[in-house]
Formats: C-alpha cells, structure tokens, sequence
C-alpha cells in the first residue's frame, strides 16, 4: 500500500475544490464585470494590427542587392 508523501492541502483535487469554493463568494454582477472584461481584451487584442515590419525575404533581398 503506497502512502502519498504530500499534505492534504498540496493535493491538486483539495485546491481545485478551495479555488471553486472561493468563486461561490462572488456575486452574479462581479462574475459578469470579470466575463465583460475578458471579453473586451480579447476583442481589442483580435483587432489590433501589428505595425509593418519588413518580412525576412524583404531584408534578405536588401543586404544582398547590388
């Protein structure tokens, strides 16, 4: 019979447990603010263009150039 060598409060299931305990504290209205916020990162992140950088054909073909 294998004993764990871990504590009760290391075991992955036991905070997993504690971490959803916590979330039941939270109101409705706080759940929606964090969800909202998600989303609004996101949807910035999706439409932002990166600037133009010149691809790694284009430097190739510039310091090569006669």
């Amino acid at each position: 019979k294998k004993r764990s060598k871990r504590l009760d409060g290391e075991n992955i299931y036991i905070r997993h447990s504690n971490l959803m305990l916590e979330d039941l504290d939270k109101t409705q209205e706080e759940i929606k603010k964090h969800h909202a916020n998600i989303s609004e990162l996101k949807k910035n992140f999706m439409e932002s263009v990166p600037e133009p950088r010149p691809s790694e054909w284009d430097k190739r073909l510039s310091t090569h150039s006669p």
